[in-house]
Parts: C-alpha cells; sequence; structure tokens
C-alpha cells in the first residue's frame, strides 16, 4: 500500500524513531492520516536516497596509544561474570588500538563507594545488550548485503529501507565489514538462530537471570565466528582501565594520565551509556558531562 499522492497533493509528515506519520490534504479541507514503518517507507520517502552509513571509528584510521590510557577486552567481562578491578587484570588490558576493532566507553552510574558494579549488574546488561546488537548487525548485513550500507532520504535526512539501531549500524561497518566476508556471514547468519528467542528484549531477561554470564560463554562456545568478533570489541570502563585507590605509587602517574585522556577515549572510541536509572545518571554531574561530550 503507497501513500496516494500525487504532484498536486498537499501533505505534511511528522517522523519518528521507527515510523512516519503522513497527513494528506483532502479537497474538503481535511486531512487523511497514513502511518508507515520507515522500514516499508512510502516511495515519496525513497525516490531520492543517498548512502547514510554509521560513521567509521578514528581508531579504523589510526593507531592510537595515549600515555594512561587501557582498554578491557570484552572477553574478559564475560570469562569473570565481572568488571573487574584494573589491579586484578592490568596483564589482559591492551593500549594501541587496531583496525577492525570496536572500542567503546562505558558511561555508567556507580552504584557503591568502593565499586561501581557490586552485583556485577551492569556486566550483565552490557554484555548481552551487546550481543543483540552484534546479532541485529548480522541480520542487517544479511538481509541487506555485507556491502552495502545503510540509507538515507534526502527529504528527510532519516534512514529508510532495511536499518537497525545506532549501535547496530557502528557494529556493521566497523566490526562486520572489515573482518568477514559472505562466506564468514553466511555462518554467522547460521550461528544466529544459538540466540533465537533470548534477544527479542535486547537481552534485557537473560541478563536478569545470567549471573555469572555462564549462559552466554556456553552459547558463545557453539558460535565461533560470533565468539571471534566478540574478541574484537574493547570498552574502556574507569574501574577497570583506570588504577582504583589504594594505588600504588607507580600507579599515581598512570591514573593522571587516564584521567587527562578521558575525551580522547571518547573521540577514539563510540560511548555506550548504560542507562539503568536516568533520574539518578542526569543528577550526576559527572555522567552528564560525559553524555554531553
Amino acid at each position: 500500500i503507497d501513500l496516494p499522492v500525487t504532484a498536486a497533493t498537499s501533505f505534511r509528515f511528522v517522523v519518528g524513531e521507527t515510523h512516519v506519520q503522513f497527513f494528506v490534504g483532502r479537497d474538503d479541507g481535511s486531512e487523511d492520516d497514513w502511518t508507515f514503518s520507515l522500514t516499508h517507507p512510502p516511495r515519496v520517502l525513497t525516490r531520492s536516497t543517498v548512502a547514510y552509513p554509521a560513521t567509521p571509528l578514528a581508531t579504523q584510521r589510526y593507531r592510537v596509544d595515549f600515555p594512561g590510557v587501557f582498554w578491557l577486552p570484552l572477553p574478559v567481562v564475560i570469562e569473570r561474570g565481572v568488571f573487574p578491578r584494573f589491579q586484578h587484570t592490568r596483564e589482559r588490558l591492551e593500549r594501541a588500538t587496531q583496525s577492525g576493532c570496536v572500542y567503546l566507553f562505558l558511561s555508567h552510574r556507580w552504584l557503591a563507594t568502593s565499586e561501581p558494579d557490586p552485583d556485577a549488574v551492569q556486566a550483565r546488561f552490557f554484555a548481552w545488550q551487546l550481543m543483540a546488537a552484534l546479532v541485529e548487525g548480522v541480520e542487517i548485513a544479511g538481509d541487506r548485503g555485507l556491502g552495502q550500507s545503510r540509507r538515507g532520504s534526502t527529504l528527510n535526512n532519516r534512514p529508510v529501507g532495511r536499518f537497525g539501531s545506532e549501535l547496530a549500524e557502528m557494529l556493521v561497518v566497523n566490526l562486520l565489514q572489515p573482518n568477514l566476508d559472505e562466506r564468514q556471514l553466511a555462518i554467522a547468519i547460521d550461528e544466529v538462530d544459538a540466540f533465537t528467542g533470548q534477544l527479542d528484549d535486547r537481552g534485557s531477561a537473560a541478563a536478569e537471570r545470567d549471573d555469572g554470564l555462564g549462559e552466554l560463554r556456553d552459547r558463545l562456545e557453539r558460535v565461533p565466528v560470533l565468539r571471534s568478533l566478540v574478541g574484537r570489541v574493547f570498552v574502556w570502563y574507569d574501574y577497570a582501565c583506570l588504577p582504583q585507590a589504594p594505588r600504588e605509587a607507580a600507579d599515581e602517574p598512570i591514573f593522571r594520565d587516564g584521567l587527562a585522556h578521558l575525551n580522547h577515549v571518547q573521540v577514539m572510541g563510540a560511548t555506550a551509556i548504560l542507562l539503568d536509572e536516568v533520574d539518578d545518571y542526569l543528577g550526576r554531574a559527572w555522567c552528564v558531562l560525559e553524555a554531553v561530550t
């Protein structure tokens, strides 16, 4: 069903996150109300489209190694079921970035004074929701074509056709396209079946029950291509990537250097906000600064 408009028809529209609402003028001055999914929009929005891909991260072009900046591999979080303390995981941290990897700055609340995530709730939800975005990205690449970018309408400067969340589209550009060929993509599409029914809510229910992330580890053991992609995801999480108090004297300059380069960390990667409690998050000046940055 297409929108009943001609060159002489008057109409206006309002665009939401996933749908567009058209108001088409009638001869008597009233309007007909039409609603379309942006995935299947009317031809008036698809007559003129342009490539509208997610932005490649700076780390795709530049190898970056700032003093005091460390990155935590996502597999470490999944193996341990927590965001570990810096002093407990420094041997697994990476300093220099490399192309073909995804780097995420995690903005989050501290849920206790001594550690930010005492019950590992943030670790569970981040791991499962990142997995949901990765599976979404694989499905998008399978439907759209690995080398095909998201399209945007010049009429409303918004994505139209087959597209996903901003996080999923970022993973398509920065993780899937640099690391997969068509054969590997086909395998990954088959592997997605291992998560059928687990990610309809972006992994929230799985995160609630998966204390210690044992279930996620077991599922990843059966999906080698998806597991290899997860291995190329790195995060900056303050508790794991900055020396924590009490610090030894040798860690003090590392801590100061890390703080001095926080803005660079956000510029190098994408920022993911763990928004578990909106009012409290927005009531913390440091969190708001990170979100605005």
